[in-house]
């Protein structure tokens, strides 16, 4: 029908040809207009969500170990922040449980 249209992914940067019209591409979800794969979709999607509020850290961390992260540095700038925000967040989270002793003394009073 025409030539397709080289558009840029939303999650790496990664430039790809999607064209709904066409017949190579008629029948893709409708996601490639933004996305150049299922993964890049599925990460910007766990993102956005946490960065929305939609979604906790724990939560995210969740959806995005389901994704492939291999080449995570890929990534354009934002989400790459965002996936590191909530990686440095959740392992925080399982390295000190709330009863640790240490958390005794940051109260106003002491335990002796």
């Amino acid at each position: 029908m025409g030539e397709t249209k080289q558009r840029t992914c939303f999650c790496c940067g990664k430039a790809y040809h999607y064209c709904p019209h066409c017949d190579v591409d008629r029948d893709k979800p409708s996601w490639y207009f933004i996305f150049d794969s299922d993964n890049c979709r599925k990460v910007f999607d766990a993102c956005q969500r946490y960065s929305t509020g939609e979604c906790n850290a724990e939560q995210t961390r969740q959806k995005l170990d389901k994704c492939d992260l291999t080449n995570k540095s890929d990534f354009l700038p934002d989400v790459l922040g965002v996936i590191e925000k909530v990686f440095a967040e959740t392992n925080k989270t399982a390295q000190s449980p709330s009863s640790s002793p240490s958390s005794y003394s940051r109260g106003k009073k002491k335990w002796r």
